[in-house]
């Protein structure tokens, strides 16, 4: 057996003698890293939409929290409370408070601002609303209102 015929023999040696590269090409690669950015984005558009609906079904759950608290505070002292701030602290002019009825973190929506409280409401006896991720009033999609009317 000669040289060149043990050369021949080797994994990936051709029958010339040179043997073959391995691996990717840069465009192999390029296309690799497109369809990975293609697949995380779509899940990040799908998680973000769920995160959307999450976040405003938190916000019904906590504000059906505030509305059993003003009921609790009503019972007690026989009206509803001016502002939220009573569910935590009692007024000077209310007797029969036995509260706190609420944390001051659980007057916070799940965007980080503040319920709204507005009593007399506009839907019923008093309305707990929150004004969504934009925290401004109007909106559509995860920016809209949101209301304990429509718990």
């Amino acid at each position: 057996m000669n040289q060149q015929t043990l050369m021949a023999k080797k994994p990936g040696a051709s029958p010339s003698g040179a043997t073959k590269q391995g691996g990717f090409s840069l465009l192999e690669i390029l296309i690799v890293l497109a369809i990975i950015g293609a697949i995380v984005g779509g899940v990040a558009v799908a998680i973000s939409g769920k995160q959307d609906q999450a976040n405003k079904e938190l916000a019904y759950q906590q504000m059906a929290g505030i509305q059993g608290a003003i009921a609790t505070f009503r019972q007690h002292t026989k009206r509803l409370p001016s502002n939220l701030q009573e569910l935590m602290t009692k007024p000077s002019d209310v007797r029969r408070w036995n509260g706190p009825y609420l944390s001051e973190g659980q007057l916070v929506d799940p965007w980080g601002s503040d319920y709204q409280y507005r009593q007399p409401g506009q839907h019923g006896r008093f309305d707990i609303y929150s004004f969504g991720a934009d925290g401004r009033a109007g909106g559509e999609g995860p920016d809209e209102d949101i209301g304990n009317w429509q718990l």
